[in-house]
Parts: structure tokens; sequence; C-alpha cells
């Protein structure tokens, strides 16, 4: 198993843009979401260090699971001396935007070629979306990669 934590705010991916470039005649794609370059860079970065310098890319099939720790909006506490508690009504859930499969997918992009060689060596996943709760606790995305899936 491989383990590793990404600090950061995820970014979600997947909508693409794509224009032919005139000079070449080739079709060329990008995110529209540009702030997805700079997660995807800091999850390539620490899946580098978690897997080492001299691991090899991983074969055969996989299992992940990530959660995804994303910062509370501000409208989810209260004011004043109590700035710092959370408003009664505030969800325990992020069910809005941005939706988990788009946030995995960047994830999943920046760990092709760097983990694994193909994404469709993913037999399994299991994706989480989670508030920070706590203080201490900074958001980003807790990844870990199984390659036994005898559990």
């Amino acid at each position: 198993m491989i383990e590793f934590f990404v600090p950061g705010h995820p970014e979600p991916g997947g909508s693409k843009s794509a224009w032919l470039n005139k000079k070449t005649g080739k079709i060329l794609v990008a995110d529209t979401n540009k702030k997805a370059s700079g997660w995807k860079k800091a999850v390539a970065q620490h899946a580098r260090l978690a897997l080492g310098p001299s691991a090899r890319l991983l074969d055969g099939p996989l299992h992940i699971t990530c959660i995804f720790i994303l910062p509370r909006p501000r409208s989810h506490f209260r004011t004043g001396k109590n700035a710092c508690k959370l408003k009664d009504n505030a969800p325990l859930h992020p069910v809005g935007r941005p939706d988990a499969t788009k946030l995995w997918r960047s994830t999943e992009d920046a760990l092709t070629h760097v983990i694994w060689n193909d994404d469709a060596q993913i037999v399994q996943q299991q994706i989480v979306k989670q508030y920070v709760n706590e203080e201490r606790v900074q958001p980003g995305a807790f990844l870990q990669v199984y390659t036994d899936l005898t559990f």
C-alpha cells in the first residue's frame, strides 16, 4: 500500500476546451479550470515522494481510497465572538460543488505515469468529500493505493 497526503485546496478537472492550431493543424485541448494545473502538480509531487526515487510504476489491478478534505465556507460559521463556532444549521457534508467525480478526475490524471501506467488499472475506488472540522487539519487529499486486493 502507498499512502500520502496532498495539502492544498483540491481542484476539479474534467471540463475541457478544444481548438484548432491553425499553424500545425493539430487539435489542442486544455482544462477550463486554470487552478487545476497547480493542484495536479502538487498531487504528482507528493505521490513521487511517497513512491520513492527508485520505485517503478505500479502494474496490475489497483484499489484507491481518496478522501478530499475541503474547507468550510465562511457562511457555516457564526459571527463576532463566536466566529470560530459552527452554526447549528451548518451541513455535515459538502453536498455542493465541486462534485467528487470531478475532484477525483483531476487527481487521477495527475497520478497517471506517476503511480500507475493507466487509470484503467483501477478496479475499485472509494472517493469521499468531507469538511475540515478541526483547526489543526488542513484542506487537501489523503490517498491510499492498494495493490493487494485480498482485503
